[in-house]
């Protein structure tokens, strides 16, 4: 069986997308491309962790269509690459016994599940490897300040614009001082957790509560940050 196995396994990495390199604790994750284009890479553990598991305090208050939000986390564990597998039409890269990544061979979709949620544990990190500096990211749905979002942090909750785009401004701070009216570049009456990564990427999770789409300047941008309240969950995306 476990030879079957091996066998099958070649025969799916040879027609699937994805693949990985390397060992625990350095494994890169790849995508090939379509054409004379080399591939993309989508993770590279060698510089970070890809996957972290947390759990904090989040408390989001509203007034008149505003919102404000206090984030701590208390704890933050990082997740190493324990082995990589092709199954089921698709690889399948395993962090320990309890969560794995499952990126589909067919339909380039991929799918982060944890079977079972440690009590207190309400938060996850992942994290994608950027290209060049170069490299944009747009979407975030409707944004009014930025086009290119990369080096910004941006909050996926439905609220009033405010008045202003920036606190440090004249007119935001008088609004937020006299009525709490005051607006911020990120917010936005039509947010959307997906973005468009120039170099042929695409990242789609949807939001759970309280979504923070994060992308940094650097090579490695910061992961992206998801709050959950399930005992299991599964993720979707689109890579």
């Amino acid at each position: 069986m476990k030879l079957l196995g091996l066998i099958l396994g070649l025969v799916l990495g040879q027609d699937c997308p994805f693949y990985a390199e390397g060992t625990s604790g350095s494994y890169k994750v790849y995508r090939r491309n379509a054409g004379k284009s080399g591939p993309t890479l989508l993770f590279d553990e060698a510089v970070g962790a890809i996957l972290s598991t947390g759990s904090g305090n989040l408390e989001i208050k509203d007034l008149r269509g505003q919102f404000w939000e206090s984030d701590f986390t208390r704890q933050k564990e990082s997740h190493v690459i324990t082995s990589t597998e092709y199954k089921r039409n698709s690889l399948q890269i395993n962090f320990g016994e309890n969560i794995h990544l499952s990126l589909n061979c067919l339909d380039t979709s991929a799918q982060l599940v944890q079977l079972a949620v440690e009590n207190g544990m309400d938060r996850f990190w992942l994290r994608f490897a950027a290209g060049s500096a170069e490299e944009g990211v747009y979407g975030g749905g409707e944004q009014f300040s930025y086009f290119n979002l990369r080096g910004k942090s941006f909050q996926m909750l439905t609220r009033e614009q405010g008045v202003g785009r920036n606190a440090s401004e004249l007119v935001s701070f008088v609004s937020e001082r006299c009525c709490r009216t005051g607006g911020e570049y990120h917010h936005t009456y039509w947010p959307q957790p997906t973005c468009v990564i120039s170099g042929s990427r695409l990242s789609s999770p949807p939001p759970p509560s309280g979504l923070r789409c994060c992308v940094n300047r650097t090579i490695i941008p910061e992961p992206v940050q998801s709050h959950f309240f399930q005992k299991n969950y599964a993720i979707a995306l689109f890579i």
